[in-house]
C-alpha cells in the first residue's frame, strides 16, 4: 500500500468512508436501463 494511504488510515483527524455515489436511485435506474439496452442490442 502507497504510503500516502497508511498516513491516513492512522491519522486521527481523517474520516474514511466508501464511495457512495453510485447508492443513489437514479443511478441504479440509469445502471438498470444500460443493462436492458445492452440486452436488447445482443439479442433483438
Amino acid at each position: 500500500m502507497p504510503d500516502a494511504f497508511n498516513y491516513l488510515i492512522n491519522s486521527e483527524n481523517v474520516l474514511l468512508s466508501p464511495h457512495v455515489a453510485g447508492w443513489t436511485v437514479e443511478s441504479k435506474e440509469r445502471l438498470s436501463q444500460t443493462i436492458v439496452d445492452k440486452i436488447k442490442a445482443k439479442f433483438c
